[in-house]
């Protein structure tokens, strides 16, 4: 890996944005808000802003060797987010208030999604490898442990001291952050047989459900933490759902790979509206702190940044 001046050397960083946002802006549809006939999204807050782009990251580094591909982003703290870089086998830790990598982690195999853990330390999935990466974020980004799982793993999540993780073939998996006490909660797979290729996954502020984006299957499931399907929405304009993330109200914004939007759902699944129009999203995260929403996309090096105050 290389340290921190040479990165930031070769960080292709645009400060003027308003000269190359305008190519993005024009790829870009804000839509209306719900009709009269639909309810209030349920949560914490009793309303919520639609995102507007705000501005965008140029992630774009000189040892890039594929086209960049975000599958995971996640927050570590008000102003620092960490990419999964599939294509190019890395972890990009990204200073959001600076706009400038801050480090670059090669890896050996190819990373899907992150969940962020206690104590500084966060879990990435491999799904080639069949396993979990656990590594501290302490300082630089250190690997401290592997959790080898049974099948490919993609989405993770994280609540109440256990760890979620989606796996194809289709199952997800329930253990502790040590990796003990595999149990998949999706096995009644008469109920489940249409569901194949999850590929998300994000648990409730409760962590009581936990919902799954399934990318063939074209649909969203809120499941229980032991199984049970409580609503599924899906199919129209959701095709190829990917990328979640839960807001303070309860809503989620998803990422709809195919029909390059970010829809937001209310979270007992019974409403949806679209958003935003983005090419390709792939991956998306929240700063509750900034109140910001980030877009990873696949085969782009802008991390969009869309502001919901």
């Amino acid at each position: 890996m290389k340290d921190g001046e040479e990165v930031l050397e070769e960080t292709n960083v645009s400060y003027g944005f308003w000269r190359r946002i305008k190519n993005t802006l024009l790829k870009l549809d804000v839509f209306g808000i719900l009709n009269s006939q639909t309810a209030h999204l349920p949560g914490k807050k009793t309303s919520f802003n639609e995102p507007t782009l705000f501005r965008y990251i140029n992630v774009r580094t000189k040892s890039n060797e594929f086209p960049v591909s975000f599958t995971g982003c996640a927050v570590l703290n008000k102003n620092k987010v960490l990419l999964a870089d599939y294509n190019n086998r890395t972890l990009t830790v990204v200073d959001t208030e600076s706009e400038v990598i801050i480090e670059k982690k090669s890896l050996d195999s190819d990373p899907w999604d992150i969940a962020v853990l206690p104590q500084d330390q966060i879990a990435v999935t491999m799904p080639y490898e069949k396993e979990i990466l656990v590594m501290s974020t302490a300082g630089k980004l250190i690997p401290i442990r592997t959790i080898k799982v049974k099948g490919e793993c993609y989405g993770i999540t994280y609540g109440e001291d256990h760890l979620y993780v989606v796996c194809n073939p289709a199952s997800v998996l329930s253990m502790d952050v040590q990796g003990n006490d595999q149990v998949n909660i999706f096995q009644k797979r008469e109920k489940y047989k249409n569901h194949k290729d999850l590929h998300y996954c994000v648990l409730s502020d409760d962590c009581s459900t936990i919902y799954l984006s399934s990318y063939t299957s074209h649909c969203i499931l809120r499941l229980t933490i032991k199984g049970e399907i409580l609503s599924i929405i899906g199919y129209g304009d959701l095709k190829e759902p990917e990328g979640m993330v839960l807001l303070d109200d309860g809503s989620l914004m998803v990422c709809i790979y195919r029909k390059h939007a970010i829809v937001r759902i209310s979270g007992d699944l019974k409403h949806r509206q679209k958003v935003v129009r983005v090419d390709n999203p792939q991956s998306i995260c929240y700063n509750r702190h900034q109140e910001e929403v980030y877009v990873g996309t696949f085969n782009s090096e802008l991390l969009l940044v869309f502001s919901l105050k």
